[in-house]
């Protein structure tokens, strides 16, 4: 009897103790979920920054096309002027201003070129950046899972205690019960 008291003592230890682990893997779990949605609200906004900065590149790009066509035109119409300048000297002065204004959109196209190049690191880096979010949150949903199925082999645990436990106490009631002699 003695050794079913400890046993039944050594159960509800054990069976408080397993209660505690699924209180903590509820904890976890919960803490979990809270991290996943975090992850994906970062995920979000860094998917609304990439198509912002998709947008202001092909904006860009835009740009630059039609600067290159108004850089090719304005070389036309340089050379076509360098030609007339050999024929006529009050040209020259023309010449002088499309050649400046030439240099200028050279250098906005380099400018522009420059900028491009740095939004295209900037959307390489926040597509890492993206890459090692979305491999966190599976990471993330593997643990949540593995802490769910501990939690069911916990309920599992729990229930097979409860089934030993009253196994237990009613072969104690059993032994213990006799019929006593009248005198």
């Amino acid at each position: 009897m003695r050794d079913c008291q400890e046993s039944l003592a050594s159960s509800e230890n054990e069976k408080a103790a397993l209660k505690k682990q699924v209180e903590d893997l509820t904890k976890k779990v919960g803490k979990l979920e809270n991290d996943i949605k975090f992850g994906m609200e970062q995920l979000e906004a860094k998917n609304a920054e990439i198509d912002t900065l998709k947008k202001k590149v092909a904006e860009l790009e835009d740009e630059l096309k039609k600067l290159r066509e108004q850089l090719t035109a304005m070389k036309e119409e340089r050379d076509k002027l360098a030609k007339e300048a050999a024929m006529l000297k009050d040209a020259q002065d023309e010449i002088e201003r499309l050649k400046k204004l030439l240099a200028d959109r050279e250098k906005k196209v380099a400018e522009l070129e420059d900028e491009l190049k740095k939004l295209r690191q900037q959307l390489a880096a926040l597509k890492e950046e993206m890459d090692k979010l979305t491999k966190e949150l599976a990471a993330l949903k593997e643990e949540r899972d593995k802490l769910a199925k501990q939690g069911a082999v916990a309920g599992d645990l729990d229930a097979e205690l409860k089934k030993t436990a009253r196994k237990t106490s009613l072969s104690n009631l059993r032994s213990s019960w006799r019929p006593r002699r009248r005198s």
